[in-house]
């Protein structure tokens, strides 16, 4: 087995055990790198590759763009997609709406427990502010590479500036409200925990463990 693919089984096994309901905002901007690492620069697909497992990587989780699908979500002005577990509450779909009336679903519509690919997940809305559709992996690198995750940096520029300078523009607005366990939450960090609360009980990585067990 090559280092590639221990040191990926290391990094899963440290998301699934230590991103729980406990885990501190300090320690999810710390495990950031990781995430980025699996993820965003693609280590996870490379080991799976490498480890000859059949099929493409899957993740269910909330699927957000299915507000902005239905005639009339312009009045959608933010929404988090979520669905981690923080302080024993699990968040999926928090959504500010201008309209002041819920926007309904069509029939048959899961938007909780949608299957993606694992490529789709991470282009998948993980923050919607703005008119702007901020991806999964998007968020990773936000606190990765400018919050302190691997580098603090204060420049916003390059193809995502415009995403960046929303989510700092928002910060007071993207706050999560009205639940006890998590009021006062940077939703940010909520979602970073969602994202990798998701991917660490996935299908893909679950089946990624399992061939490493059977592999070591």
């Amino acid at each position: 087995m090559n280092e590639l693919c221990r040191s990926v089984a290391e990094d899963v096994q440290y998301l699934a055990a230590e991103w729980n309901q406990d885990v501190t905002t300090a320690a999810l901007r710390r495990g950031s790198s990781v995430l980025r690492r699996l993820l965003v620069n693609d280590d996870f697909l490379r080991a799976w590759k490498a480890a000859g497992i059949l099929g493409r990587p899957t993740v269910e989780a909330p699927r957000g763009e299915v507000f902005l699908e239905i005639p009339g979500h312009s009045t959608v002005e933010i929404i988090i997609t979520g669905g981690g577990d923080y302080g024993g509450i699990e968040a999926a779909l928090a959504i500010i709406n201008a309209g002041g009336r819920p926007i309904p679903l069509p029939a048959g519509v899961d938007p909780i427990g949608h299957k993606f690919t694992l490529g789709e997940f991470l282009a998948s809305i993980g923050i919607y502010v703005d008119n702007l559709r901020i991806r999964r992996r998007e968020v990773i690198s936000y606190v990765a590479n400018k919050l302190g995750g691997a580098h603090l940096d204060p420049r916003r520029t390059g193809k995502l500036k415009k995403k960046f300078e929303a989510l700092d523009r928002n910060a007071d607005r993207l706050q999560i409200a009205q639940v006890p366990q998590v009021e006062g939450k940077n939703a940010v960090y909520f979602e970073l925990l969602s994202i990798g609360q998701l991917f660490a009980k996935s299908g893909a990585a679950r089946e990624y463990l399992k061939w490493y067990a059977l592999a070591k």
